[in-house]
């Protein structure tokens, strides 16, 4: 799958490779998230590679876990070729998901196999995806991915066994000023359905900035529909904050009026870095609420046609240049 390909070339200065892996561990209110990144600043200092996970406990926040590992470039491998990452001895490729991570409190490992269902490409047309004027580009290549196999978290082991997940891709060479991400393929009245929705804004020359530019991809009733021509981008509506995101879209067929919303409780906050060495901080969880209602067009008009939510089934992130004061920061 060429979208899980590495994009970074050897050498090449301000540029940044990321890839996730999310899901929730069966019959528990606990989620596994773990991301694999490569960052090679525009500066002269080498490029590094890190991998961090969060095991977030909806119930019980005290019990929360953050590790992070980084290591430098010679540590591991992106490439260009095959789906295949490798950090220090963890592994990413198109069949599976191994390695391990531990400080003095804490210690987790993962031995998974990974099958990769669904893909969601939310840019109109593919070959943007290599396109260089695009600063930053996002894919989810595994929309739906299950896997199966074993996560053990301070000695005790989870099984899994075609636990769904959602295995996502983003690299560039620069990131935007602000972004949010919102997936769900986990919803409580709809079964075999998903949603995938980005968001982004980016800073111009004069200090001026981009409008907000969002894209969206719904699965339902075994069709794909997508957001993401510049007549759906013109005529969509988006009101957002950390923590609410409302949004109005329409294709040729289908209107959508949603929005996600999250509990401050329910939120991490993750300290990272862009090419320029500038401060990002990413508020997420896996335990959000979205609400979305479906109108079918019937001549010239659309008519509603279903509501689809889960009220703890939704991820969501806000990523902007600042934390808000009342989200934890679990990683710095």
């Amino acid at each position: 799958m060429k979208n899980n390909y590495s994009r970074w070339i050897l050498g090449t200065r301000g540029f940044y490779d990321n890839y996730s892996i999310k899901l929730k561990i069966p019959e528990s209110n606990i989620s596994f998230s773990l991301n694999y990144s490569l960052m090679s600043p525009y500066d002269l200092y080498d490029p590094h590679i890190k991998i961090w996970i969060i095991i977030q406990y909806q119930d019980e926040p005290l019990k929360n876990i953050a590790l992070k590992d980084m290591y430098p470039m010679k540590a591991g491998s992106f490439s260009s070729e095959m789906f295949f990452v490798k950090i220090g001895e963890n592994i990413l490729k198109s069949n599976k998901v191994k390695g391990e991570i531990k400080n003095d409190q804490n210690s987790i490992s993962w031995n998974l196999d990974l099958n990769i269902e669904k893909e969601s490409s939310l840019y109109p047309l593919k070959y943007l995806f290599d396109f260089k004027y695009l600063k930053n580009k996002v894919a989810t290549p595994g929309i739906i991915s299950s896997f199966t196999g074993d996560i053990v978290i301070d000695d005790k082991t989870y099984k899994l066994d075609n636990t769904k997940g959602i295995e996502t891709h983003f690299w560039g060479r620069k990131l935007p000023e602000n972004w949010n991400w919102g997936q769900c393929i986990d919803f409580d009245n709809s079964d075999n359905t998903l949603f995938n929705a980005y968001l982004f804004k980016r800073n111009l020359p004069l200090n001026f900035s981009t409008p907000d530019i969002s894209m969206f991809h719904l699965f339902y009733k075994g069709k794909d529909y997508y957001f993401n021509t510049p007549l759906s981008m013109i005529l969509t509506q988006n009101d957002y904050h950390i923590g609410y995101w409302k949004f109005k879209t329409e294709n040729t067929e289908l209107k959508l009026i949603g929005a996600f919303e999250i509990e401050y409780k329910d939120f991490l906050a993750i300290k990272s870095s862009d090419v320029n060495h500038e401060s990002l901080f990413s508020h997420a969880t896996m335990f959000g609420k979205l609400v979305i209602d479906i109108y079918k067009k019937e001549g010239w008009v659309f008519r509603k046609i279903d509501t689809i939510s889960t009220q703890k089934g939704a991820y969501i992130e806000f990523v902007h240049r600042y934390k808000d004061p009342h989200v934890e920061l679990i990683i710095d």
